[in-house]
Protein backbone atom coordinates (compact mmCIF):
# COMPACT_ATOMS: atom_id res chain seq x y z
CA UNK A 1 0.00 0.00 0.00
CA UNK A 2 1.46 3.35 -1.04
CA UNK A 3 1.22 6.35 1.24
CA UNK A 4 0.14 9.68 -0.17
CA UNK A 5 2.24 12.56 1.07
CA UNK A 6 0.41 15.68 2.12
CA UNK A 7 1.47 18.59 -0.06
CA UNK A 8 2.20 22.04 1.30
CA UNK A 9 -0.52 24.57 0.51
CA UNK A 10 0.89 27.50 -1.46
CA UNK A 11 -2.29 29.54 -1.83
CA UNK A 12 -6.03 29.47 -1.40
CA UNK A 13 -8.02 30.19 -4.58
CA UNK A 14 -11.37 31.81 -3.96
CA UNK A 15 -13.60 31.23 -6.95
CA UNK A 16 -16.25 33.70 -5.77
CA UNK A 17 -13.98 36.63 -6.61
CA UNK A 18 -11.21 34.71 -8.46
CA UNK A 19 -8.40 35.76 -6.11
CA UNK A 20 -5.47 33.98 -4.49
CA UNK A 21 -4.60 34.36 -0.80
CA UNK A 22 -1.37 33.09 0.74
CA UNK A 23 -1.63 30.73 3.75
CA UNK A 24 -0.40 33.48 6.11
CA UNK A 25 -3.20 35.86 5.11
CA UNK A 26 -6.02 33.28 5.00
CA UNK A 27 -8.36 33.39 7.96
CA UNK A 28 -9.17 30.33 10.05
CA UNK A 29 -12.69 30.25 8.60
CA UNK A 30 -11.32 30.31 5.04
CA UNK A 31 -8.91 27.45 5.80
CA UNK A 32 -11.61 25.32 7.44
CA UNK A 33 -14.13 25.86 4.64
CA UNK A 34 -11.66 25.25 1.79
CA UNK A 35 -12.35 22.24 -0.40
CA UNK A 36 -9.61 20.44 -2.39
CA UNK A 37 -10.30 22.56 -5.48
CA UNK A 38 -9.97 25.76 -3.49
CA UNK A 39 -6.25 25.57 -2.77
CA UNK A 40 -3.09 25.43 -4.86
CA UNK A 41 -0.47 22.94 -3.70
CA UNK A 42 3.30 23.10 -4.08
CA UNK A 43 3.40 20.83 -7.15
CA UNK A 44 1.22 23.14 -9.25
CA UNK A 45 3.48 25.26 -11.44
CA UNK A 46 2.41 28.76 -12.46
CA UNK A 47 5.50 30.04 -14.26
CA UNK A 48 3.51 31.56 -17.13
CA UNK A 49 1.18 33.56 -14.90
CA UNK A 50 2.61 34.31 -11.44
CA UNK A 51 0.21 34.35 -8.50
CA UNK A 52 0.01 37.24 -6.02
CA UNK A 53 -1.72 37.31 -2.65
CA UNK A 54 -4.79 39.54 -2.76
CA UNK A 55 -4.14 40.78 0.78
CA UNK A 56 -0.38 41.24 1.26
CA UNK A 57 0.43 41.58 -2.50
CA UNK A 58 3.46 39.27 -2.24
CA UNK A 59 4.23 36.90 -5.09
CA UNK A 60 3.34 33.33 -4.22
CA UNK A 61 6.46 31.35 -5.12
CA UNK A 62 6.75 27.64 -5.85
CA UNK A 63 8.60 25.98 -2.98
CA UNK A 64 11.50 23.79 -4.12
CA UNK A 65 11.62 20.54 -2.21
Amino acid sequence: MAMIDEKKIRAYHFKSDNTFVCPLCATDEERESAEPGDFITEDVIHDDNPMYCARCRKKIEKQDS
